[in-house]
């Protein structure tokens, strides 16, 4: 399923870390994604978590084009899902400017 630009989710202001997933059922190293929010006064939460994140070509002013799977058990099934995440990086205090979807658009493959 691929989604129209008004479907796009809202941008969520977080923090994004990459880490090692050793422990897992694939019976091999992951590398994984998490976008943590805050949720308290010292602690966060996970809110997105993408595995095998893939750096895409993109112009650095663009931001960060991640393409990876999100696993998820359902009805006792385990279902992959493609995701292609862009990530820009920013402060607390400043706004983030549109993006550029016409330039962005040449870099985000098609199946």
């Amino acid at each position: 399923m691929r989604l129209r630009r008004a479907e796009y989710p809202v941008p969520v202001l977080c923090r994004v870390e990459v880490s090692v997933w050793p422990h897992n059922n694939f019976q091999r190293f992951i590398r994984r994604i998490e976008v943590t929010e805050r949720s308290g006064v010292a602690s966060h939460r996970t809110a997105l978590s993408m595995a095998d994140p893939v750096l895409l070509p993109c112009p650095a002013d663009l931001g960060w084009l991640l393409a990876g799977t999100e696993v998820q058990v359902i009805d006792d099934r385990i279902h992959e899902f493609s995701q292609l995440w862009l990530v820009r990086p920013c402060s607390e205090e400043e706004a983030l400017p549109p993006v550029h979807w016409g330039l962005l658009s040449k870099f985000i493959p098609t199946p």
